[in-house]
């Protein structure tokens, strides 16, 4: 493996350990070591579960819709039949 690489990875193993140290602090001694103020109100849980969904289903949509665009004949097409993007699937020729 060549320099370059131990390197990067070096780094990223500090930069983890370094920040896992700092949630270890803050659970400990620091803000969040009093776990009331921390939690969040449930109308306010609830709404960000909701948001969260509403992006996961968006990203969905958006992923699905350009990798259709790209979809082109025989068993594609076929398989997009089955989700109901096309009207007339072409039969499989028989060997």
């Amino acid at each position: 493996m060549p320099l370059h690489r131990w390197v990067n990875d070096g780094l990223i193993v500090i930069f983890f350990f370094v920040v896992a140290l700092e949630i270890r602090r803050e659970l400990t001694v620091g803000e969040l070591a009093n776990r009331q103020p921390a939690a969040l109100p449930v109308s306010l849980r609830v709404f960000v579960a909701a948001a969260a969904i509403a992006d996961d289903v968006g990203s969905i949509v958006v992923i699905a819709f350009f990798y259709t665009a790209k979809v082109e004949g025989g068993e594609s097409r076929r398989g997009t039949a089955a989700v109901g993007d096309c009207p007339h699937p072409q039969p499989r020729a028989r060997v």
